[in-house]
């Protein structure tokens, strides 16, 4: 209320299109700035580790400093001559089509949608939908999927010039971390404008309003229907067009209507008059009760060309199963989806090693997915935080361009040192072996040197860490491959070093072809399996290894030229479950897929970063 006053309201202008939206920080490996992290002068001795007569040296050094790079993404700044969109539709302008539509002073239960982008104030329409805690609104995603963290949204119900806030101002509800809690399909977020045209929907929650009540409980609500078809008479239309003192009402009919421009899906069409910029969000309402003005929303202004090129034909977003599990979300109260921050496939073509673990915990309320880290070609080292659903939703830099990680061969993530947030261990080039503590958003905070330079560990092609050891459930434990062929265990590491090795293959030719090797939880027992691919694109499966050595193999892909292509893989809980099966694959091409709840068969693909164009790999690689 102290934010919007009534002089900031009548200043806000109508939101076209909303932020410019890029996919979330698409980083460039070359724009990552560089600090030096302090080492840890004490090294922990490895007591079961190779070792030679190499004279130990200075280990290699990362940096410390992390910089939030979700905020990161190039915005158009809203200024008086341009309206905040990257690809404004056709200016709307009034024409005769015959439905007439007339200003009146509105109904309680509907209202203007304030929100901030940048450093400009804007509005669209929205309507308080009935919902078990009374707090829900609705309005058009594209008028809410710019929102950043910090940004001030807020409803108006049945704002006039005259009477600018007849029920008070009631704020959209924020997490832990100042963003709105606003729920996007985030096929909306992913697919963007045209080819996500059929989900342009947003819920919103909302607080109390003055004297503590429930937005629900002062103005009343409409009924959300879904699944009742496209066709509809009468229905009552209304919205707030930019520069008018009052809404306007029109009362007309729908009917279907497919688009030929590409864009997918059918949408209600209804022609009204003069619904001008602003007027998105505003609801198609049926079976409307003259006494309180309320109905049941069919649909909303947007969808296709967000809403359409003119200003007299008005279009909705079909509202079938996909809206009204939308809504169930928003009811349950569950973390948002938010657009993904992982960069282009351009990018991830440079990520030449991963690792999955719990360092960033996601905002209250929510429970918390893997992360995602990814080393980059230059050096740089960028903590990706997960979302759930197979997203990740912040993205942190923890190494810069030209940092010591550079020179880092193999990572792998897991809690060595027991305090609940996840540690990194590295091997660099040199023959060392690293441990970084407590990884988080605020960077890499500590080094412990567990191996010098000089020891035999610069044969250690890959490591992955996991829970193979009987005698505790921690994901404490290290699996090796040398480049030998042997595969070995080291038990319960943690910041004193490695104290005893388990061998569980001898040196043999067959798994020198191992390329990559990731732990996860796939068989669904306590004790952890590897997921190895070798070079001629087998996968397989070794379910439940532990200090006794490797007990089963499943071939979960034939050798063949596909799997050729997968080049760097990690496991993680980041979808459903709480289990750490999900199979994450960078593909030669930057593809980024994920395999979610995979298990001796790998799960359903989930596309997180498409491929660049014309790499000629299929897109689906399931």
């Amino acid at each position: 209320a102290r934010f919007w006053t009534h002089e900031r309201m009548a200043q806000a202008r109508p939101l076209v299109a909303g932020r410019p939206r890029t996919g979330g920080a698409h980083l460039s490996p070359d724009s990552l700035a560089d600090t030096p992290l302090p080492t840890d002068s004490a090294t922990a001795t490895a007591t079961a580790t190779p070792t030679d007569t190499a004279t130990a040296t200075a280990s290699p050094t990362a940096t410390a400093t992390a910089t939030d790079t979700a905020s990161a993404t190039a915005t158009a700044t809203p200024t008086d001559t341009a309206t905040a969109t990257a690809t404004p539709s056709p200016s709307p302008s009034p024409s005769t089509t015959g439905v007439p539509s007339t200003h009146f002073g509105g109904v309680p239960d509907i209202g203007r949608m304030y929100l901030t982008l940048g450093s400009g104030s804007y509005f669209c329409t929205a309507s308080v939908v009935a919902s078990p805690h009374h707090d829900i609104i609705l309005t058009a995603g594209h008028c809410l999927d710019g929102a950043s963290a910090g940004e001030k949204l807020a409803f108006v119900p049945q704002w006039t010039a005259a009477n600018p806030t007849p029920y008070g101002i009631f704020p959209v509800n924020q997490d832990s971390e100042g963003r709105s809690r606003v729920w996007i399909d985030p096929r909306y977020y992913d697919l963007g404008r045209v080819q996500g045209d059929q989900w342009d929907v947003a819920f919103a929650e909302v607080g109390a309003g003055p004297g503590g009540r429930q937005v629900q409980d002062v103005v009343g609500a409409d009924t959300l229907a879904t699944g009742r078809g496209y066709t509809f008479a009468p229905v009552t239309l209304i919205g707030y067009p930019g520069g008018d003192a009052q809404p306007l009402t029109c009362t007309s009919s729908t009917t279907e209507f497919t688009p030929t421009d590409g864009a997918p899906g059918s949408f209600l069409r209804i022609p009204c008059d003069d619904y001008r910029d602003g007027t998105s969000g505003g609801p198609f309402l049926v079976n409307v009760d003259p006494a309180t003005g309320t109905g049941d929303l069919v649909g909303i202004i947007g969808g296709w060309d967000t809403g359409g090129p003119t200003a007299d034909v008005s279009y909705s977003s079909y509202f079938g199963s996909d809206i009204q599990q939308l809504y169930d979300a928003a009811v349950a109260g569950g973390a948002p989806a938010r657009p993904s921050v992982l960069p282009a496939a351009a990018v991830w073509q440079h990520a030449t090693a991963t690792a999955s673990g719990f360092f960033a915990p996601s905002p209250t309320p929510g429970r918390d997915y893997s992360d995602l880290v990814a080393r980059y070609s230059d050096g740089s080292l960028v903590l990706y935080r997960g979302a759930g659903g197979g997203r990740f939703d912040k993205a942190v830099t923890l190494a810069g361009a030209g940092s010591a990680f550079r020179t880092a061969v193999s990572l792998t993530a897991g809690d060595f040192t027991g305090a609940n947030t996840y540690d990194l261990l590295v091997r660099w080039a040199d023959g060392s072996l690293s441990l970084f503590p407590d990884v988080d958003a605020a960077g890499l905070h500590k080094q412990i040197r567990l191996v010098g330079p000089g020891s035999l560990w610069k044969h250690a092609v890959t490591i992955t860490a996991g829970r193979f050891s009987t005698t505790d459930h921690w994901p404490d434990d290290l699996v090796v491959r040398w480049s030998d062929g042997e595969l070995t265990l080291y038990p319960d590491v943690d910041a004193r070093g490695l104290h005893r090795e388990v061998q569980l293959l001898r040196p043999n030719s067959r798994w020198t072809h191992a390329v990559s090797i990731s732990g996860g939880d796939f068989a669904g027992s306590n004790t952890w399996d590897l997921m190895v691919r070798t070079d001629d694109g087998t996968l397989l499966l070794l379910p439940d290894v532990d200090e006794r050595g490797l007990h089963q193999e499943i071939r979960v892909r034939p050798p063949g030229s596909l799997w050729t292509h997968a080049t760097v893989a990690t496991a993680g809980a980041y979808a459903g479950d709480v289990w750490t099966d999900d199979y994450l694959v960078r593909w030669s091409d930057g593809e980024v897929s994920m395999y979610v709840d995979s298990g001796t068969a790998l799960g359903g693909e989930r596309i997180a970063v498409a491929p660049v164009a014309g790499s000629g790999l299929p897109t689906a690689r399931g």
